[in-house]
């Protein structure tokens, strides 16, 4: 049987979407609406392109192409892996969209105080708010 067109929209597009911009909400954005709260699990995937930046260039400090590919190439590359993710997750199987849904919302629970966040950061988790500062 054939989806009807507004289906495969929210299926292909809408829910991929909105996962999309939760997970940069909770990733990059969090910090700065909730002053005190870092999501260790998306805020390192947004924090691996400083990481992997800084080794290339080779130095974390006030380089320009750690802060250009952590701070804005980085990112869009995650969005549109994490969109790429969902919207293969929408197509497989109930079982698979009701798993994963389960572990995307429990990911959102994995916030900690600043504090943790630095303890974690000194022991080379990749955080994008503390590498973000380290480069500026």
């Amino acid at each position: 049987m054939v989806k009807p067109v507004s289906s495969r929209i929210t299926h292909d597009l809408l829910v991929p979407l909105f996962v999309t911009i939760v997970a940069l909400h909770f990733g990059i954005f969090l910090p700065i609406v909730a002053q005190n709260s870092h999501n260790v699990f998306w805020e390192s995937l947004y924090g691996l392109g400083f990481y992997i930046s800084g080794f290339v260039a080779r130095s974390y400090v006030a380089n320009a192409f750690v802060g250009w590919i952590g701070l804005l190439v980085w990112p869009l590359i995650a969005c549109i892996i994490v969109f790429l993710v969902a919207r293969a997750v929408m197509r497989s199987s109930p079982t698979t969209r009701l798993a994963v849904g389960i572990l995307f919302v429990v990911s959102l629970f994995a916030c900690v105080s600043h504090d943790t966040e630095s303890y974690f950061s000194s022991r080379g988790a990749p955080l994008y708010w503390n590498l973000y500062a380290t480069s500026y």
